[in-house]
């Protein structure tokens, strides 16, 4: 199949799957899709939990980035088409950051933090769920409604949270979604502005 580290892993789990059980080609083909989309994600969060293991920001990273993983899940955004590229995004984005906001000792002031969420709100309600080619409008209004209302929920534990010196790393978690929704939908335009652009 493919040439990727996790496609071949993919193969070679599958193949021994196959030694017990039977399967068509069909769910061969599938069960082998998903054991890679797996091995990827997998593999994506160990790279970014170990480095904040050596870096020293577990608990930083792991706010930031379940965070961003709940957010994620509704208002979709930018994918990286190379699997390598998007692990290091992830760990810039979650341990070198966290790392890099702890020696900043960066801390938000209430009237800070409610402006940074009415921001995110708005980013939100204007662009979210931003859609890729994998999947499209058709998951309808319903989607668009848990992406706004997870987001609110969200950023009021923030807002409420005694812990002040962790809440900057939820709201990174919530930055970095919006950051790739709103690159999400730069990328969608420019298409858009190719495909009618007068020549």
């Amino acid at each position: 199949m493919g040439n990727s580290i996790e496609e071949r892993l993919s193969d070679l789990l599958l193949k021994k799957m196959v030694n017990y059980f039977e399967f068509s080609r069909e769910d061969s083909l599938k069960i082998n899709y998903g054991l890679t989309i797996l091995i990827v994600n997998l593999s994506k969060a160990l790279a970014i939990y170990l480095s904040a293991i050596i870096l020293g920001v577990f608990l930083e990273t792991l706010l930031s980035h379940v965070t961003f993983c709940i957010l994620r899940h509704n208002n979709y955004g930018f994918h990286f088409e190379n699997s390598l590229i998007c692990t290091l995004f992830g760990i810039f984005s979650f341990p070198i950051s966290a790392v890099l906001l702890n020696w900043m000792n960066f801390r938000f002031s209430l009237w800070g933090l409610v402006i940074v969420s009415i921001t995110f709100i708005a980013v939100t309600w204007r662009f979210a769920p931003s859609y890729t080619k994998y999947v499209g409008k058709d998951v309808g209004n319903h989607s668009r409604i848990k992406s706004l209302l997870t987001t609110i929920n969200i950023l009021i534990l923030c807002v409420l949270s005694p812990f002040t010196d962790l809440t900057v790393f939820m709201v990174w978690g919530v930055f970095i979604s919006n950051l790739l929704v709103l690159l999400n939908e730069l990328k969608r335009r420019y298409r858009v502005g190719k495909c009618f652009k007068v020549e």
